[in-house]
């Protein structure tokens, strides 16, 4: 009884303490086993409380608060993503209309697990504008908190930059608000940037509703953003639809307008846009995408995409 008001008031490492000195002089009591599993769920310790609550009911197999056990350490298995890493690949060609040089650019993402809730993640990319020149270097790392929330943070930097942000930071959260396939997710991103020409920040919240059993989803997205010495609120929106008929097949296409950044000088842009991953091999995929730019102040612009993933 001890041990089982410890549990309920929130200190499972004392409920699991006075168990198992009780356990060592009653190993047959299957009310303190299933204490124990339920002590050690609380505290993550899954295997361990997976085997307390498989002796309980080999002892009592009608138990049903064991079989409620291992039902919630299934649940928490099955929200919990598997440990792997992922390297992406791509390079994209901008035909910009006018005498004006076609902009390039090509990089390279690396993201690995370095546990079941937790990813870090490396990036480097080249870009070609104009005839200038920037290497734009970040990392970021994405932890998941209990089962619908996750917070994700981001840095980098371009040396000498020419125009893409000398240094960026930005952090953003994730909340599902439904345990199903047709879950619903809100997302909220704060972005800041200093360019050489002025500091930029945005702050873009989003949701994303998932339809026909979560092989369909839709994106919505506001963001709102201000430059250094401009008062001026600048809004933005964004729609998208994503459709993955079997694994690891993707469609995807939408449209946006808002301000845009992509030269360090903040101006409006509409954008239309479609791509798809494909699967060429087991751990490989093809991923290709294409959108038409125009811009309120510039050359309007058709841009190409073409990339590689590979999980490990």
């Amino acid at each position: 009884m001890q041990a089982r008001d410890a549990r309920l008031a929130g200190e499972p490492a004392e409920a699991i303490r006075l168990l198992d000195r009780w356990l060592a002089s009653h190993p047959g009591d299957v009310d303190a086993m299933l204490q124990l599993g339920l002590a050690l769920l609380a505290l993550g310790r899954l295997d361990e409380a997976e085997s307390q609550f498989a002796a309980v009911l080999t002892i009592a197999p009608d138990y049903a608060d064991a079989r409620e056990g291992i039902a919630q350490i299934a649940a928490r298995r099955s929200d919990l993503p598997s440990l792997r890493s992922q390297v992406s690949i791509d390079g994209g060609i901008s035909l910009v209309e006018g005498p004006a040089t076609n902009w390039q650019d090509a990089g390279v993402l690396f993201a690995t697990s370095i546990d079941p809730r937790t990813t870090i993640s490396g990036s480097g990319t080249y870009y070609r504008r104009f005839g200038l020149e920037d290497v734009e270097l970040g990392g970021g790392l994405t932890r998941q908190f209990g089962r619908d929330t996750w917070l994700r943070m981001e840095a980098g930097a371009t040396p000498n930059a020419s125009f893409r942000p000398e240094a960026f930071v930005s952090v953003g959260a994730d909340w599902r608000l439904a345990q199903s396939n047709n879950a619903t997710v809100v997302t909220a991103d704060v972005r800041h940037q200093e360019f050489p020409t002025q500091a930029v920040t945005t702050v873009s919240p989003s949701i994303v509703q998932y339809l026909a059993d979560g092989r369909v989803w839709v994106t919505a997205r506001v963001s709102g953003l201000i430059a250094e010495g401009d008062n001026h609120l600048r809004l933005g929106w964004l729609g998208r639809v994503d459709y993955a008929p079997v694994e690891r097949y993707r469609l995807f296409g939408g449209f946006a307008r808002g301000a845009d950044t992509e030269l360090g000088v903040v101006s409006n842009v509409s954008n239309v846009f479609g791509g798809a991953e494909l699967p060429i091999g087991e751990t490989l995929s093809l991923m290709l995408s294409a959108a038409q730019e125009w811009r309120e102040a510039g050359a309007d612009r058709t841009d190409f995409r073409i990339g590689f993933k590979v999980e490990l």
